[in-house]
């Protein structure tokens, strides 16, 4: 349906990426301090780590089995958003009859409608930048850290196929198809984060923490959209004409259009955070030095906003009639909503309610963690996700990360399976202060079918202090200072 395509499309395209779900091969071995935190709040770092300042970091991120690009990279894509076009949603414009799609080549940065035979279809994308930031253990055994960055994010989970101009060739008049439920939404926020942490040595060789972030959200812009009830029977009566027997669908949206998207304001304030547990244990076996694992609860929150979000339900009643042609020229959300109302309130059955002001929620995620390191040349780390609400982009995800550990030299190759993307192969490195790197390493050549892409760089600034021992007629202890820009 061109009216769900257009708002989907909008939304990616000014909000610039749309989360997406990439194994945190970063954050996994602690070296980078801050992506460690968000991964678990009470994450056990090196022993002699004193503080980290955060640069800064970035994160691009692209999942979706919606469509493809032709002989394209991830990162041409990064630079050509503004040219994205899907000509099998724009029959109307360039004259294409939708029970064939497009006849020809794919050109420029044309996206070609999956052909496969999916019932559903996943979209999820992400951009985030952290920093600067700052983390700070104490001699109590207190830490805590002060975080910031933005955010864009979203994306499509179980939108149905059969609803999209495309997969028209397949259905006929008097053909007929049930419609899951289905839901998307996309968000641009800014962050400003305390995480504070307090460690126990419950021995010599085991430690133990317990810690959470609470932050501030602000709402640049936030757009949702979800089908709360299955469509029981959609009726295709001819060209780009369906008769639905029922729908409920409820929106929000905080912009109408691609004018208000330039005004940069905070439209909502929320707050939100996470939770969680960690351990480290020490180990005198020869081939294996420690074993250590946490889980937390991240990304839970709201956000509250006033006048300038329009939140809506639409709901259909009784068999109605739907041209989706009506709908095939986009001025504006405001123009959308009115132009369905008219459409769908000619049968007094039906109804339109709309409210300004409204909630949204963040979508929660589940995290565990394991690792162990082999004498001092190597580490294993586990990794397992998945998202705690039906409504979110994310998938299920797994992933194995070996590590080989130099002096001043982390090399991961993380191991992943997602539930949309399938299996990965990534690589990555700890180089002095900086780490770089992807989960997916065809991230980095043209592909024949561009369908995913991700890549990650931060810049983090290690402080470590070391216990010197001294004489006995001496203080116990002495520390040695040192800033250390390798890694830990």
């Amino acid at each position: 349906m061109k009216l769900f395509f257009s708002i989907w499309m909008l939304t990616c395209v000014f909000v610039n990426f749309l989360k997406a779900q990439s194994l945190p091969w970063y954050a996994i071995n602690g070296h980078d301090v801050q992506a460690a935190i968000s991964l678990n709040p009470a994450y056990l770092f090196n022993p002699d780590l004193n503080s980290s300042i955060n640069v800064g970091s970035a994160t691009i991120d692209y999942n979706n089995n919606f469509g493809y690009f032709l002989n394209k990279s991830f990162f041409d894509l990064i630079f050509n958003m503004g040219d994205v076009s899907v000509p099998e949603l724009q029959f109307k414009k360039l004259g294409f009859d939708p029970a064939v799609g497009i006849d020809r080549d794919l050109v420029g940065y044309e996206m070609k409608l999956n052909e496969t035979d999916l019932t559903k279809i996943y979209f999820s994308t992400s951009w985030k930048y952290t920093g600067p930031g700052f983390y700070k253990r104490e001699e109590s055994g207190f830490n805590w850290g002060v975080t910031s960055g933005i955010e864009a994010f979203g994306g499509v989970n179980n939108y149905p196929r059969q609803i999209t101009y495309g997969p028209y060739r397949k259905y006929s008049s008097s053909d007929e198809i049930q419609v899951n439920k289905f839901n998307g939404f996309g968000d641009a926020i800014v962050k400003i984060g305390l995480n504070g942490a307090y460690e126990y040595k419950i021995d010599p060789k085991t430690r133990f923490s317990i810690g959470g972030t609470l932050r501030y959200i602000g709402s640049l812009a936030h757009f949702s959209m979800t089908s709360d009830a299955p469509i029981e029977s959609l009726y295709f009566l001819k060209r780009d004409e369906v008769q639905a027997s029922n729908l409920k669908l409820i929106y929000q949206y905080s912009h109408n259009g691609p004018e208000e998207f330039k005004q940069i304001k905070i439209g909502g304030n929320g707050i939100g955070g996470d939770l969680g547990v960690f351990f480290n244990r020490k180990l005198n076996y020869p081939q294996v030095s420690f074993f250590r694992g946490g889980i937390s609860l991240t990304d839970f929150g709201a956000i509250w906003y006033g006048k300038d979000m329009k939140s809506g339900e639409f709901n259909i009643n009784t068999p109605t009639k739907l041209s989706f042609g009506k709908f095939d020229k986009f001025e504006g959300f405001d123009q959308l909503i009115d132009s369905f109302e008219y459409y769908i309130t000619r049968n007094p059955k039906n109804s339109h309610k709309q409210k300004s002001g409204g909630v949204s929620y963040t979508p929660t995620n589940l995290q565990f963690t394991l690792g162990c390191g082999f004498m001092n040349y190597g580490r294993v780390h586990f990794y397992f996700s998945t998202p705690l609400v039906q409504w979110s982009p994310e998938a299920f995800q797994i992933g194995l990360v070996p590590e080989l550990t130099f002096r001043m030299l982390n090399i991961l190759v993380p191991f992943s399976y997602n539930q949309w993307t399938g299996f990965r192969l990534g690589a990555g490195v700890n180089l002095s202060f900086l780490t770089i790197g992807t989960d997916d390493v065809r991230t980095f050549r043209s592909r024949e079918q561009l369908k995913s892409g991700s890549f990650y760089v931060g810049i983090n600034l290690n402080k470590f202090v070391k216990k010197v021992r001294k004489s006995r007629q001496q203080s116990s202890h002495a520390y040695h200072t040192e800033f250390m820009l390798g890694v830990m």
